[in-house]
Formats: C-alpha cells, sequence, structure tokens
C-alpha cells in the first residue's frame, strides 16, 4: 500500500479503509496497529545494537525465531522499517528456536557449558523507561518514504 501510493508515510489515507479483495478491507486503525508494533521492534533493535556499540552492517548473522520470523516477508519488513535493510539482507528464519534448543540440551547434556557460556556473556538491556527508547519510537512510528 506504501509503493502504490494508497497509504503515505504518516498513514494518511483518502479514505476510511482500503479494498484487499472482494470484502477484505484494511482499516486505518488495523495500519496505525501495525505501526506501533513495527515501532517498538524496530527501536528494540537499534537499542540493541547501540548498546552493542555495532552497526547492522557489522552483524554477520540475523535470526528471526518462531512463527514470526517463519511468515515475515523480508523485503517487505525493511520496506516499512520493522529491520533495517542491511539486517534483513543478512536474516535467517529458524523457527521454534527455543523448543530446538531445550531439545538439544536434554538430547545431549554437552551443550549445557556452551550454554552457561552463552548466558554468562549476555547482558539485559532494559528498554521500558530507556528515554532514549522513548524518543526514538515516535520517530519510528512514520514508515519510510518510498
Amino acid at each position: 500500500m506504501l509503493e502504490t501510493g494508497e497509504i503515505e508515510e504518516t498513514v494518511a489515507m483518502d479514505d476510511d479503509s482500503i479494498v484487499v479483495t472482494g470484502k477484505v478491507r484494511v482499516y486505518q486503525k488495523d495500519i496505525r496497529a501495525v505501526q506501533l508494533v513495527k515501532a517498538a521492534i524496530a527501536v528494540g533493535m537499534e537499542t540493541l545494537l547501540n548498546h552493542a556499540g555495532t552497526a547492522p552492517e557489522t552483524v554477520q548473522n540475523f535470526y528471526i525465531a518462531g512463527g514470526f520470523g517463519n511468515h515475515l516477508g523480508l523485503d517487505s519488513a525493511a520496506r516499512i522499517g520493522l529491520i533495517p535493510i542491511p539486517l534483513a539482507k543478512k536474516a535467517k528464519a529458524i523457527g521454534n528456536a527455543y523448543l530446538d534448543g531445550a531439545s538439544m540440551l536434554l538430547l545431549d547434556q554437552g551443550n549445557i557449558n556452551k550454554i552457561a557460556a552463552m548466558a554468562k556473556g549476555s547482558r539485559h538491556v532494559a528498554l521500558g523507561g530507556n528515554p532514549a527508547f522513548n524518543e526514538a519510537f515516535m520517530e519510528h512510528m512514520l514508515f519510510p518514504e518510498r
């Protein structure tokens, strides 16, 4: 809809809704919901990258877990600003990573040291109440221009 000009970067629409096909319509409130989720995810990724002191271009692998990743159109996600373009080019959907990891640990206890090392090397980054997160959130509400 951004590509065809049916909605603008600000989510302004000429009509109350857009016909997708037949009786299926997309309403402005639906697009606003996508806009909110998109901003939260995009700013979360930006905050984590900044906290790690790295840029999207320097990330070697970008894995997207869960059903979200399996059904996500990476080009479209990059187009609306959900994922930085450099990360979208490196993205790989890996399905249910939580279940796969738990299964690997149960089937091979030798993985416990590897998992413990990963846990020890990780850091918690609080997003809620982070002033930079709140400021960037508003900026990411807009969809990128064509």
